[in-house]
Order: C-alpha cells, then sequence, then structure tokens
C-alpha cells in the first residue's frame, strides 16, 4: 500500500469539488478572491489588534472601537476601509488595496 487515499466517498460517490463561484444576482461572491486574513494581520492588526478588539498599545491609546462582533454592515465595514474615517488615524486603503483585498479584508472583520 503506498498510502494513498481512495478518491471516492462510501457508497461510491465522487466526491464534490470545492468552489468559491459568484452567484448571479448576488452583490458579494461566495468567498473572497485574496486572503483576507492575511491583508489583516499586514495592514490593521497593529491598531486593532489579532482579535479586533482594539486592545493594543495603539489601539488604547486613540480609544479604537472593537470590532469582534460589530453590528455594523459588511458594506459599511467596506466602506470604512476604503475612505477610514473622518477625524481619525484610519486613513482608507481605496488608493492602496485592490476592491478584491478590501472586499477581504471586510468578509474577515466581519466574521471577527
Amino acid at each position: 500500500d503506498d498510502g494513498d487515499k481512495e478518491d471516492t466517498k462510501a457508497g461510491g460517490e465522487e466526491p464534490k469539488p470545492k468552489t468559491t463561484t459568484k452567484t448571479t444576482g448576488s452583490k458579494e461572491p461566495a468567498e473572497p478572491k485574496a486572503d483576507g486574513k492575511g491583508l489583516y494581520m499586514a495592514k490593521c492588526k497593529s491598531c486593532h489588534g489579532d482579535d479586533g478588539k482594539g486592545d493594543t498599545t495603539i489601539g488604547k491609546k486613540v480609544d479604537i472601537p472593537s470590532l469582534a462582533g460589530t453590528k455594523l454592515s459588511k458594506s459599511k465595514i467596506t466602506e470604512v476601509v476604503e475612505k477610514g474615517v473622518d477625524g481619525t488615524k484610519m486613513k482608507g486603503y481605496k488608493d492602496k488595496l485592490s476592491k478584491d483585498e478590501i472586499d477581504a479584508v471586510s468578509a474577515y472583520v466581519k466574521k471577527l
């Protein structure tokens, strides 16, 4: 035995492939195309923290609200990521990240 696993499920059925496709009429893809968690960790965690609670040194200094369990809609989160928040250190990322990257970060934040 070379250790390979069978390509079929019990009962002889072939496994269904995992897909991430956009459904017709939907405003959002089933899964973002970019790595939301990776982008969040690279761009957001220094202020918002690993878990989005904003309890980092910087977050506490500028009184960042928690993102964990946010009631904001994904579209509002996307708007904030794109445009930033006036009167705060939170600058927009519209010119720094692609639409797919912003969508992925927003989806990740919504799941925190």
